[in-house]
């Protein structure tokens, strides 16, 4: 959880930077899918911020210390964002392949 955290946010905070800063060098960064990069790994981010914790403590201590309503959207947000998450790496996929 804190791997994935801190990394998303170095990828969310890099690229941009070299983007901007260093975009004539690195040519690759001027893609589309690198916005789908991006995309993803605020996706990520969300993920391990959000769903994932509430996915420990509840394998953990074998209860729910939420209230069920708070608990099903938590399990709701979680799925979509991993649902999100899946069809980012498809685009990315497609993307590339076109690009070869």
């Amino acid at each position: 959880m804190v791997v994935g955290t801190f990394g998303n946010l170095l990828t969310l905070i890099a690229i941009p930077y070299v983007r901007m800063k260093y975009g004539s060098q690195f040519s690759i960064l001027q893609l589309n899918s690198v916005i789908l990069i991006l995309h993803l790994s605020f996706c990520d981010l969300l993920y391990s911020v959000v769903g994932f914790p509430h996915l420990i403590q509840a394998y953990w201590t074998r209860t729910n210390i939420y209230d069920p309503t708070v608990c099903y959207f938590l399990g709701m947000f979680r799925n979509l964002v991993a649902y999100a998450d899946f069809n980012n790496i498809a685009v990315i996929a497609c993307c590339v392949a076109r690009q070869n």
